[in-house]
């Protein structure tokens, strides 16, 4: 939806189905060729037939040219994506329970958000942005007390810009 003023609202939706999606697996195994060392990281790969990725999608962004003089450079934008994701990453036969585990699809966080606030005008570009990543399988590690999971996280930046004429510009 186009805002007045050139501001834009978002929203999504999403479904992906996939089929032989691959999969990083690491495991400790024996090092027969290596001296002293018994066990090194071994990582392979392997595919999975029924994996999904479904969720929504929502962003903001507006400029307020709205406001009297040179505050009508201030703006903001963000957008949020929420995640719901399957896959079987043990199988019975693998699993340390000895039923079937299932989880995120690797790499997938349950919430994704960004924010950030600038301003645009008289030749200044100012910029503070933050982005947050939820936590997310990164590898599977043979049982699911072994999996390596990125923590959840948020960053911040800031970026400034000015520019002086047409072909002159300190960042």
């Amino acid at each position: 939806y186009y805002l007045p003023g050139g501001g834009i609202l978002q929203i999504g939706a999403f479904d992906k189905e996939f089929t032989d999606y691959i999969l990083t697996r690491q495991q400790l195994a024996p090092a027969a060729r290596i001296p002293d060392f018994t066990l090194v990281k071994l990582q392979t790969f392997s595919t999975v037939n029924d994996a999904w990725a479904r969720g929504v999608q929502a962003a903001y962004h507006q400029q307020f040219s709205m406001l009297p003089g040179w505050l009508k450079g201030f703006g903001i934008e963000s957008n949020v994506t929420l995640v719901d994701s399957h896959i079987e990453e043990y199988d019975a036969a693998t699993s340390s329970t000895g039923r079937a585990e299932f989880g995120l699809l690797p790499g997938t966080a349950k919430t994704t958000a960004n924010a950030a606030g600038f301003y645009e005008a008289h030749g200044a570009e100012l910029r503070l942005s933050m982005q947050y990543v939820g936590r997310q399988l990164f590898t599977l590690g043979g049982s699911k007390a072994e999996d390596t999971i990125d923590d959840e996280r948020t960053t911040l930046d800031f970026a400034a810009s000015y520019r002086f004429t047409p072909m002159w510009q300190v960042y």
